[in-house]
């Protein structure tokens, strides 16, 4: 019913008016049956259309918040590997053709992750990727060898065999790039789905990435021809986790520009996750990192020359030991309890395995600390666990440090922020740089548990950086709902979202982690992005200000027989299964290099570039560009434009998703 008033709503003559004050009379040329009811934004109002003279007219208040998504994402362009692969799923044809950019030809780029963005003073728009599968060519013979699979990936100075993912890609657009005009995979979808298979994809006006190489390295000259993220300066260690690494797993999950510096923040503690907590996993660490490349210096053979700042945010190492299995309710431990752990606000449940707690392991109690040796469970074991086992004690995650892994950052300028007319609701000293006309830069984050967290935020004042200083955590909120604040302690961090409407892996449960968050002023509204399989596909939230979140919205269903996710992700006994083996380029394993008879003697690591898992795909993600790339329909509608990952294929897409304009 909602998506039918939503379209419905697009094609009013009338739309942009604004709204008489809530009450007012109606004239009777308004009279029902012209009346559309909205649920928007946790509000709720009866908005009347009045075609003669061409108004809204609203009744039944608190004003309703009218901007929302329209419709569904809309993608456009797929910004790795040398083939784009699209399937109709009403005509069930299937098309391959290269992409626009052919990123494996010229950069050794098949497939990435993440892909936060900023935009540089110059106008240039630079994405920072996470975990890319990347190939390189020793001979001129045109033959690909897999880097991150039995090569070694290098990162932070340290190395790692296997299947490592540790290259971490950089790639920019042009000052004044636009994806708006960008026909790309829509309009080939629309040829497709009619009957007709174009031989190419319609590319015209879809700005291609330039992947920064490493100077040191062409595609002929190994080990890779892309730069790769390399962060110096990473020496630290947490309790039980493993030292920091960009390696795979570890990623940079928001990048911003001050000036002619660029920020990022990086989860370097990913690779912690099966020894963290839950059955979800967990990441330990985020640090803040700094390049010392100026911006203006970022070119096709200049990456960003990032270091360690200082860590932004970092969970606490758990309690955890081993114990012996009384019975179902009892478990002893000499000396290694702690009554503290009684107070439920910071502890939430033990957890008991029979080896070492990994992420399989999904057992969790409520119990008391009867003392320092023993502890009694108020509901009794149900898996196997006896004889000697091991314990770690799990936090309530919502009051305990760890609420900024995932972190995407947003600088709003003095004029925007009082425009919202949220600046009294700051912190006193952050006010006070307002109004002596500076900006400030908010932090969104997700907490610990990867993927089934809630999200935080906080604000500062950028002109302190890279000192982390004067960091304002939205503590709380008093009786009359105004924001509290706590200046250099996340632990203090309350959750934002109240409700989740989304039908995914846990139903109305918390499912939030990789994430985008920008001020749309087109929109006069902060927007939120995220999702993944748990959340059902791609979340959307909209608010006014930078806490008070609406409900979750859907932009991007997980469905293998909707459109787009049936067109561009892979799942088998849904698509056809050439559109998992369709391959752009093979990968050969490198220690068969001096192999005879070569070439014929070369070992194929992968036939499915596209899909290197080869396994059944989910969108995740979303990751909105900044916002000077959003674009005013004049129709009363906005394109917000932001890329989303797919796991198979392994590819970051560009989109967008219509939204309705404020009244």
């Amino acid at each position: 019913m909602k998506l039918a008033l939503l379209a419905l709503f697009a094609g009013l003559a009338c739309w942009g008016q604004t709204a008489v004050s809530t009450g007012a009379a109606l004239p009777a040329t308004c009279a029902p049956p012209a009346q559309f009811l909205l649920t928007v934004s946790s509000t709720q109002g009866v908005l009347y259309n009045c075609a003669s003279t061409n108004q809204w007219i609203e009744q039944g208040g608190p004003a309703a918040d009218v901007v929302a998504p329209v419709g569904t994402t809309i993608p456009l362009y797929q910004t790795s590997g040398d083939q784009q692969q699209l399937f109709a799923i009403g005509s069930q044809l299937y098309m391959s053709a290269p992409t626009n950019g052919s990123y494996v030809t010229n950069f050794g780029v098949y497939g990435t992750d993440k892909g936060p963005s900023a935009m540089l003073a110059d106008g240039r728009i630079v994405f920072a990727f996470g975990d890319s599968v990347t190939t390189y060519q020793p001979n001129a013979d045109g033959i690909n060898f897999s880097y991150s699979t039995a090569t070694g990936c290098v990162s932070g100075g340290s190395g790692a065999t296997g299947s490592c993912l540790g290259v971490d890609t950089f790639a920019y657009v042009a000052a004044g790039s636009t994806w708006n005009n960008c026909g790309g995979i829509q309009a080939a979808y629309n040829q497709l789905n009619y009957g007709v298979t174009p031989s190419v994809f319609p590319w015209t006006n879809c700005p291609a990435l330039t992947f920064i190489k490493d100077s040191t390295h062409t595609i002929t000259t190994a080990p890779l021809a892309m730069f790769s993220n390399i962060t110096s300066g990473l020496s630290g260690t947490l309790g039980p986790y493993p030292p920091e690494s960009t390696l795979g797993g570890s990623a940079p999950s928001g990048i911003f520009a001050w000036g002619n510096t660029l920020y990022g923040f990086y989860m370097v503690e990913g690779a912690g996750k099966g020894s963290c907590i839950l059955g979800n996993g967990c990441d330990a660490r985020t640090i803040l990192v700094t390049a010392s490349t100026a911006t203006g210096s970022i070119n096709a053979t200049t990456g960003p020359a990032w270091s360690e700042t200082a860590v932004f945010s970092q969970i606490a190492a758990l309690p955890k030991g081993s114990g012996t299995y009384v019975d179902s309710t009892h478990v002893t431990s000499a000396g290694l309890f702690s009554t503290s752990w009684n107070t439920a606000q910071y502890w939430s449940s033990i957890q008991f395995c029979n080896g070492a707690c990994g992420v399989a392991d999904k057992n969790f109690y409520p119990f008391v600390v009867v003392d320092t040796s023993h502890i009694t469970l108020l509901s009794p074991i149900t898996g196997t666990e006896s004889g000697t086992i091991q314990w770690r004690v799990i936090p309530n995650w919502d009051n305990v440090a760890g609420h900024f892994m995932h972190v995407s950052p947003e600088i709003m300028s003095s004029s925007q922020i009082k425009a919202q007319g949220f600046l009294a609701q700051l912190p006193s000293a952050l006010q006070t740089v307002v109004n002596g006309g500076g900006s400030l830069l908010f932090v969104w984050g997700a907490g610990s548990c990867d993927r089934c967290s809630n999200a935080y935020m906080g604000v500062m004042d950028p002109t302190t950086l890279p000192a982390l200083t004067g960091f304002y955590t939205l503590s709380s909120f008093n009786a009359s709902g105004v924001p509290q604040w706590t200046v250099n302690n996340e632990a203090t961090a309350a959750p934002l979202f109240t409700n989740w409407n989304h039908q995914g892996g846990a139903p109305n449960a918390p499912c939030f982690a990789e994430s985008s968050f920008r001020y749309e002023p087109l929109l006069l509204r902060f927007v939120a992005i995220y999702g993944a399989a748990t959340c059902q596909g791609l979340q959307m939230r909209v608010s006014k200000t930078p806490w008070s979140w609406g409900p979750e919205q859907s932009i991007f269903l997980n469905q293998k027989t909707a459109y787009p996710e049936g067109a561009l992700i892979w799942t088998s006994g849904v698509n056809p299964p050439n559109f998992a083996q369709q391959a752009s380029v093979t990968l050969y394993d490198p220690s068969s290099k001096s192999c005879t008879p070569y070439p014929t003697c070369l070992v194929p690591i992968n036939t499915e570039a596209l899909t290197p898992w080869n396994a059944p795909g989910n969108v995740y993600g979303g990751y909105l560009l900044p916002n000077q790339t959003s674009f005013d329909n004049g129709d009363g509608t906005v394109r917000l434009f932001y890329g989303f990952m797919a796991f198979d294929p392994y590819n970051f897409t560009i989109g967008y998703i219509p939204m309705r304009k404020p009244l």
